[in-house]
């Protein structure tokens, strides 16, 4: 699906990045389908520090993108993709740093047609593109908020021989 973007630049406290948002008629479009497992659906995620919130695509029961508040000012999107029979290399699990806004809340979106889903956090400074294989793409997204219970930096990880 990669949907159409509007490219900006923005100034940030580390210098000039581009971010991205779709256009009006893209997203009311996506809005607006009723072909099965299309739609967009707008979070808006208040996390305090140490706490981090998992999100379940097409009913499944692990997540496939886990939001964490590290600090005051800053969090991290992991994004998860089980393995596929017959695609060896296909599973991938990663993180993405992003600025947490001051006010508390961060805003995302995800655009997501049957398999192709995109994440849009951060006034359009991340932006995430999956492909997933699900077994049935109209079974409901679920959004659970938990504590964290492990460290995600990719420091930890090398630390812990992963």
């Amino acid at each position: 699906m990669s949907l159409p973007r509007a490219l900006r630049l923005v100034e940030t406290s580390k210098g000039l990045r581009v971010a991205a948002q779709v256009p009006a008629a893209a997203r009311n479009a996506i809005a607006a389908s009723t072909f099965p497992g299309t739609y967009l659906s707008d979070l808006s995620v208040d996390l305090a520090v140490g706490e981090e919130m998992a999100i379940a695509l097409f009913g499944e029961n692990d997540p496939h993108f886990i939001l964490s508040r590290t600090h005051m000012d800053q969090g991290t999107v992991r994004t998860r993709r089980a393995p596929c029979e017959s695609l060896d290399h296909f599973a991938h699990d990663y993180l993405v740093d992003l600025a947490w806004p001051e006010s508390g809340s961060l805003d995302l979106t995800l655009f997501v047609d049957r398999g192709l889903v995109e994440l849009y956090a951060a006034d359009g400074l991340v932006w995430i593109t999956n492909l997933f294989y699900p077994i049935d793409v109209s079974a409901p997204m679920t959004v659970t908020p938990r504590k964290i219970d492990h460290d995600l930096s990719p420091a930890a990880k090398t630390k812990a021989g992963a």
